[in-house]
């Protein structure tokens, strides 16, 4: 049986998992340069050694309550489309190894229209995980979008 590897975030009160071998670095969290009249999934840019990186947060990505962001928050940096993007989330922790075999298909209740970006579900001990795959969590245009946020210092 096939295995891999993944990294547990979280948001918010919220856990899920992410394939590491779609995680280009975890970062430490950084000042974010905010980005005015981006919309409001975009929290700004940050100079990663010497890129310019544009920042999602998911937990507004993914329509959650931010409200009470951790203090441990990561920065996920993630190559789309040959472009680096960070995703700033809560916390970064441990990593967790899935044999095929125990990732199920997402219910169709929990992708709903926007959820191409959920790989699949799994138990862990009491608990269900989400799979998520940062790669299809923006649309195309929204990936276009952040291209125009290039700089060349």
């Amino acid at each position: 049986m096939a295995a891999s590897q993944y990294v547990i975030i979280q948001l918010g009160e919220e856990e899920f998992a992410l394939d590491i071998s779609n995680v280009g670095s975890i970062n430490d969290y950084q000042k974010i340069t905010l980005a005015p009249n981006a919309p409001k999934y975009i929290e700004g840019v940050i100079n990663l050694r010497g890129d310019i990186i544009p920042i999602i947060n998911l937990a507004v990505r993914f329509s959650m309550d931010n409200k009470n962001a951790l203090k441990d928050r990561r920065i996920i940096v993630v190559e789309i489309d040959g472009k680096q993007i960070g995703f700033l989330v809560d916390e970064a922790s441990q990593a967790i190894t899935l044999e095929d075999s125990e990732i199920k298909e997402a219910p169709e209740i929990i992708r709903g229209n926007d959820g191409d970006y959920i790989d699949g579900v799994c138990r862990l001990e009491d608990s269900i995980l989400l799979l998520i795959n940062l790669e299809k969590v923006l649309s195309h245009s929204q990936i276009e979008e952040l291209k125009k946020m290039e700089v060349d210092l």
